[in-house]
This record gives C-alpha cells, sequence and structure tokens, in this order.
C-alpha cells in the first residue's frame, strides 16, 4: 500500500502523536517529553528511550516525577505511536533503566529506557540446560511457556538426541543459534514468541517513492562476502568415519556465477565456494538446513541499505518495503531488517535498514 494512501487515515500525517501507559495508566505527557524513540531489531528484539523535564515540589521539596511510582524500574510500560486518534502499539516491555541528570539553574530531567517483554527471562544469562530427543520447534515451544510468552511455532523435522544450551547463553541467543541452523527466525513481539520460517507481519506491503514520502535511501552494493555455495560435511555421532553430507546453492538475485539486479548482469570471477566441517547433524536434511541458512546469511549482504521516512508506525522490522524512482538497480522489494520511531520536537521520522531479496 503506498503511503498516500495511509495518508488519508491520518490526516496528511499532521499532528504526530504517541501514547505512553505505564502498569495500565496511560498518561498525559506530550508536554514533559522532549523525544521519544523504539528501536526493533530482526535479531534482537525491542528497546524503547525516552526523556522527561521534571518538576520539583517547592512545598513538599520532591521532585514530581522521579520520586513517582511510575517511572520505576521493573514497570511494566506500553507505547504507542501515530497520528490522532490512530495509534498503533509499538512495544510492549519493562522499564530497565531510570537515569536523572541534575544540573545547577536548569530543569532536571530523567532518561526512561527499557526492552520488550522478552528481556527478563529470554535474554539474561542462565546455567547450562540440555534438551534430548526433541525437534527444534519442540524445544522453542518449551522455552516459550516457561516465559510465559504464547507461542507462535512452524514445525521443524530436525529432531536431536541432544543438544545443550551453553552455561552464561541466554535462551534468547540459543534460539536465535538454532533458528540460524536451520534457516527460521526467531523473534518477540508483544506477548508473542515466534519460532517460524519467515520473519512477517500479518501487515501488508509499504511502498515508499522518493521526492514523495521517502526522505532519503543509501543503498550498499558488496560482493565481498558473495559465496557461489557451501557444503556442509558434518559429524556423523552414528558413524564418525562417514559424514552427513550436503550442499546449497546461491539462487535468486544470484544465480550461479552472476548477480542479475535490474539492469545489471555481472559474471564474478571465480566465486567462492565454502566447506563446513566443524559442526554435528543429525541426517542430510538437517545438513542442507544449515548449509542454506550459512549461504543465505552470507548473501544477503549483497545488496543493503539504510533510509528514512516520514513517521509511520506501519513500517516495522520484518515487513517488505517497495522502494520506487531509485533506478532500475536499486528500486525494488526489501527485507527491513531493522528500524527506528522517534517523535520529537522537530515531528516523527522512521528510520530502516533493509536487505534485498528476491521477492
Amino acid at each position: 500500500m503506498p503511503l498516500t494512501d495511509f495518508a488519508k487515515k491520518t490526516a496528511q500525517f499532521y499532528a504526530p502523536r504517541f501514547e505512553v501507559e505505564i502498569e495500565g495508566k496511560t498518561l498525559k505527557l506530550e508536554k514533559i517529553i522532549t523525544q521519544i524513540s523504539v528501536t526493533e531489531k530482526v535479531d534482537e528484539g525491542a528497546s524503547f528511550s525516552f526523556t522527561v523535564f521534571d518538576e520539583y515540589d517547592l512545598k513538599k521539596q520532591v521532585f514530581k516525577w522521579l520520586e513517582s511510582d511510575l517511572f520505576q524500574v521493573e514497570n511494566k510500560i506500553t507505547i504507542r505511536f501515530g497520528y490522532e486518534n490512530k495509534l498503533e502499539t509499538m512495544i510492549e516491555g519493562k522499564i530497565n533503566s531510570v537515569e536523572p541528570s541534575f544540573f545547577s539553574g536548569e530543569v532536571p530531567t530523567i532518561t526512561i529506557s527499557g526492552h520488550d517483554l522478552s528481556f527478563d527471562y529470554l535474554k539474561r544469562s542462565s546455567p547450562a540446560e540440555p534438551f534430548r530427543n526433541k525437534t527444534y520447534s519442540e524445544i522453542a515451544e518449551e522455552i516459550a511457556g516457561k516465559a510465559n510468552l504464547q507461542p507462535v511455532i512452524d514445525r521443524s523435522d530436525i529432531r536431536v538426541k541432544e543438544i545443550k544450551k551453553q552455561n552464561n547463553e541466554s535462551y534468547y541467543q540459543f534460539l536465535k543459534r538454532l533458528a540460524e541452523e536451520i534457516e527460521f527466525v526467531f523473534f518477540v513481539y508483544k506477548k508473542k514468541m515466534y519460532f517460524v520460517r519467515e520473519y512477517e507481519y500479518d501487515t501488508e506491503e509499504v511502498t515508499l517513492t522518493l521526492g514523495s514520502d521517502l526522505i532519503s535511501f543509501k543503498p550498499t552494493l558488496n560482493t565481498s562476502r558473495f559465496l557461489k555455495s557451501v557444503e556442509v560435511r558434518g559429524h556423523n555421532p552414528k558413524d564418525p568415519s562417514k559424514p552427513i553430507v550436503a550442499k546449497a546453492e546461491a539462487k535468486g538475485l544470484i544465480s550461479g556465477e552472476y548477480i542479475k539486479i535490474g539492469s545489471l548482469n555481472k559474471k564474478i570471477e571465480k566465486p567462492p565456494e565454502k566447506v563446513v566441517d566443524n559442526v554435528i547433524v543429525t541426517s542430510v536434511s538437517h545438513a542442507r538446513k544449515i548449509a542454506e541458512s550459512i549461504l543465505n546469511r552470507a548473501n544477503q549482504a549483497l545488496l543493503t541499505g539504510e533510509g528514512s521516512s516520514i513517521g509511520m508506525p506501519q513500517i516495522r522490522a520484518g515487513i517488505t518495503l517497495n522502494l520506487e524512482r531509485l533506478g532500475s538497480i536499486f528500486s525494488g522489494k526489501y527485507y527491513v531488517k531493522e528500524t527506528g520511531h522517534t517523535i520529537s520536537n522537530s515531528g516523527y521520522t522512521t528510520t530502516f535498514s533493509v536487505i534485498r531479496r528476491e521477492l
């Protein structure tokens, strides 16, 4: 959907608004918050930060907000962005940090920051833990239950005799590692934990046009990490003398020894082929999944970009952006890996980092 259609629903992007809810109480903070931002990353989750101008009550000899029960660590918080009455939830999380600043002769400020709900259980280091005779999906579902998150799980056929979460490795790092091995994606959104094949919200594709709603875009075309293929020769626990072998070949924007993007059709001389032999696998399909994951992560860096647009809460990590008027090579569909939404005295802007992929 073009942003011109969104604009009709949001008073042409005038009057951006935000809403902060702490411990179930919606606060009117527009006049005392100087800047508020929410950042989302596919592989790290979401975080938030905002700064509040405090007030000192001379009669009571206390600060209004610093000593309030609301702006305290561990409090649950929900932040919404949008225009007029059309607000979208950007993050549900907890306050992890409260940083006051005091300067003589100036109004004191408090910077409040925190993370999404995955942080408490999933992101803190914990002791080693083995998982036996389970599929990767069953492991993810078990951890989601312990974290009190609703699991959204795609089934995988990779079953392992035993796999161990290492000592001081967080569940978040562990699940991310498992997801990468079988080319799944893992993330937490609101109160749901996803362990799925595709990182996609149930939202429409967003189209941005340079000179209209796309403010800036800086793409990078880089072939330094390009791989023609990856072969996995995994250790076979049942017979160490016979490795389990599988191979993945480049495809999509990269085919064989050629890069084909729009009008660009270039041959790469002697593209590298990688062999991986330091992994334990349980089957040929397991080895193939690992090979595909390594290959795709390397080749995702072929065409990347960073840009900014008019503030739009619909632009989230995991959606597809269709960028127009950038020439035949750089126009097209991109996968959003990271977003930053900021509302300040200057207005509402959205920044994003993307990768180009075949869609």
